[in-house]
């Protein structure tokens, strides 16, 4: 790289009719399936910025150039895009309330009706949230046949991590001795566990795009967070509509500490605990008018 290259700022200004972001999107999406349409320009802008700046790059016309030609580039860019970070128990404070406001009720419920628990991990990365609520379901006492579990994401790569169940020990922190040693077996190193499915709920993971393909209904608890941040406003409200549709009444919608309610789900849900983004789905015919 040469002194000009690392002092000049990559040119990533975008705007809807740049030919070299219209061919990165029409890319993105023949390769992987990734519509950037849905997404904030300022989020991509920031996302393509770090990769010119790691290849060296100034302009958007050579990067598009080089993703065409390097078919890697493309797993680094949509991973980049698709922000895949995650651990065991993230936000301890969400699981606490999960733990002992929210999975007790539902379990009730539940066993009441005689139907399996849904469950679903919308933007699950890794499966980690998903596996800790699985967690949580075991000590609530569900059997095996009591439980559907569902993580999905877009990117396939960390899907087939989920699949694995492999974890390294810094996805881990939040765990204590006596969890990783009921619930993870090692791989033979000191940095490496394997999640034991033998002594948890079975979890399905699934390859599917939050806002262009439907979903099963009748969930209890959904868990997305993290997602709605990185979209355009409008298509917020349009995926948090279909949250709505996809929770039955009673069931509980947990969002990103930095995401809220907006349109018509601010009057489908009552607030369960305000800071940490928890929501109750309301019966039909209720409303909420704040």
């Amino acid at each position: 790289m040469t002194a000009s290259q690392r002092c000049a700022a990559p040119d990533t200004a975008m705007n809807s009719s740049d030919p070299f972001l219209s061919r990165i999107r029409t890319a993105v999406l023949e390769g992987r399936g990734l519509d950037l349409a849905y997404y904030k320009e300022s989020f991509i802008r920031r996302r393509l910025g770090i990769r010119l700046r790691a290849l060296g790059f100034t302009r958007l016309a050579r990067y598009a150039a080089y993703l065409d030609a390097e078919p890697a580039e493309m797993d680094l860019l949509v991973s980049g895009l698709t922000v895949n970070v995650s651990e065991f128990f993230r936000n301890p404070e969400v699981f606490r309330i999960l733990d002992s406001e929210v999975i007790p009720g539902l379990v009730r419920h539940c066993r009441r009706q005689r139907r399996p628990l849904g469950f679903w991990s919308a933007g699950c990365a890794g499966g980690e949230e998903a596996y800790s609520v699985a967690i949580l379901l075991r000590r609530a006492g569900l059997r095996n046949a009591e439980t559907s579990l569902l993580g999905t994401d877009i990117d396939g790569s960390v899907v087939t991590r989920a699949r694995a169940g492999v974890f390294e020990t810094h996805h881990m922190r939040e765990l204590d001795e006596a969890t990783r040693t009921e619930f993870f077996r090692s791989e033979g190193s000191e940095t490496d566990f394997r999640i034991r499915r033998d002594r948890l709920p079975p979890v399905r993971f699934q390859v599917r795009d939050v806002m262009r393909q439907p979903f099963q209904r009748d969930l209890d608890l959904v868990l997305c967070r993290n997602l709605l941040i990185y979209i355009e406003p409008g298509l917020q409200e349009r995926l948090l509509a279909t949250l709505t549709q996809v929770l039955r009444p009673g069931g509980v919608l947990v969002l990103g500490r930095v995401e809220r309610l907006l349109g018509e789900a601010r009057h489908a849900f009552e607030t369960v605990h305000a800071s940490e983004r928890v929501y109750r789905k309301l019966a039909p015919g209720a409303h909420n008018a704040t």
